[in-house]
């Protein structure tokens, strides 16, 4: 038995070495407000970050201090999106005419808005990608007339393209694909709905089918191979590269509502539940690799009301290489019914360990696992300090001065990570306690 231990101990270790762990820098709270709808963030010069909820913004600083509140003046009387251009600010939405982008300078003076098409009772622009010199933006023109548009930097449309549904129907996001193209996803009522077309607005292929998602923002991200793996609510769908669906798989009861590619990482941004309906809900920020393998959360239950819609919408890879993210929260401490507090959070991304010294690290074996409450470590380099780390991201245990044993007797059952540092690196792997 102590074999089979010593054997499920180093096959978790081997692929703990490659783990992911999110260094938290900062967790603020904002401004309250009474308007439930996802706030959105977008990286501004000087390290700096724009947070936005509805029409109004707050700057803050690089650590997430806030330096000036304001409301946009623009024709956009609902905003959904936000991205930034340079130096200059995007801004999507709707206005009285129609899809509306704009863009503003630094002090948030708008150097110009363009109405997509004009179209009565538009649900308006609900993403904006960036590449180069070229602006796409997607969205839902009328409720059952999702598009996509290609802009220049003046604001100029090149081209406009209705992709008319048959019932409400809505492009949130899209991604630019290793072969040139791109691809929109949203929903096609409680659908998922996704479309690859080139620079010429040209439709390649459309994905839809009748997989219950709910009404709801739907990412996606490309895997080495050019498989597209399509996340709605709930479930990774995958595509190949001609759109056709090779897996499906109903992952949790977590919600995802965006997600952000390091490399070879991704960052699934949204809320976790314990329960699909009536249930308690928190922030959080998954880390997977692009296999879908899950290697570490972020859930922020401090001073959260969690029998609300908590989560985190929206997130950004920094040119420094950090995770932004913004989000909406109940506060627990000052409840009030029918507001929320906005909410955001900066981390350093992930810490792996280094190349050279990856057998060593390789070698270390930790059991049992699952545990009861002690467990035994194995390793060839003098260990200088054990972090034991909850679920939410906590430091609940350190041992120091090359102690053998971690005991997790008195923490409550579930799962923990043990952070080891040895003098030839850190290696990062799972526990359970049962």
């Amino acid at each position: 038995m102590k074999k089979v231990y010593l054997f499920i101990a180093l096959l978790l270790l081997n692929i703990s070495v490659k783990s992911q762990y999110l260094d938290t820098n900062w967790v603020n709270q904002y401004d309250r407000v009474s308007l439930y709808q996802d706030s959105k963030i977008t990286p501004l010069s000087n390290n700096q970050y724009l947070l936005v909820h509805g029409l109004d913004y707050i700057k803050l600083g690089t650590n997430g201090d806030s330096l000036t509140k304001g409301t946009f003046s623009t024709t956009i009387t609902t905003l959904n999106t936000v991205n930034s251009i340079g130096n200059d600010i995007l801004i999507g939405g709707a206005s009285t005419n129609g899809p509306e982008l704009c863009r503003l300078d630094l002090n948030f003076d708008t150097m110009w808005c363009t109405t997509i098409f004009p179209k009565a009772f538009s649900q308006g622009v609900y993403e904006i990608h960036v590449d180069g010199s070229d602006i796409y933006v997607s969205g839902s023109g009328q409720s059952n007339i999702p598009f996509i548009a290609k802009l220049n930097t003046n604001g100029d449309t090149l081209w406009n393209t209705d992709i008319p549904q048959t019932t409400f129907s809505n492009l949130t996001s899209i991604i630019k694909l290793s072969d040139g193209n791109f691809l929109a996803s949203g929903n096609l009522d409680d659908y998922p709905l996704a479309i690859k077309f080139d620079s010429s607005g040209d439709t390649v292929w459309t994905y839809q089918e009748t997989i219950f998602i709910s009404f709801s923002k739907m990412s996606a991200f490309e895997k080495n191979n050019g498989d597209i793996v399509l996340i709605p609510y709930r479930k990774f769908i995958t595509l190949n590269s001609s759109g056709i669906k090779t897996t499906e798989s109903d992952f949790t009861l977590n919600h995802y509502l965006d997600v952000v590619e390091k490399g070879d990482t991704i960052y699934l941004i949204g809320s976790q539940r314990d329960n699909l309906f009536n249930g308690n809900s928190y922030p959080i920020v998954e880390v997977r690799n692009k296999n879908l393998d899950s290697l570490y959360a972020f859930i922020d239950s401090n001073n959260i009301h969690p029998l609300v819609d908590n989560r985190f919408s929206d997130g950004f890879l920094s040119s420094t290489g950090e995770i932004i993210v913004s989000g909406l929260v109940r506060d627990s401490v000052n409840i009030t019914a029918n507001t929320w507090n906005l909410k955001a959070a900066k981390f350093n991304g992930t810490t792996v360990t280094s190349i050279q010294p990856i057998d060593k690290l390789r070698s270390i074996v930790a059991y049992p696992n699952p545990t009861s409450g002690l467990i035994y470590l194995n390793s060839p380099s003098t260990i200088l300090k054990v972090k034991v780390i909850n679920i939410m991201g906590e430091t609940v245990r350190i041992i120091l001065n090359n102690q053998q044993t971690v005991s997790l007797s008195g923490l409550p059952a579930g799962t923990y990570f043990l952070r080891i540092n040895t003098i030839e690196g850190t290696s990062i792997t799972k526990i359970l306690k049962l």
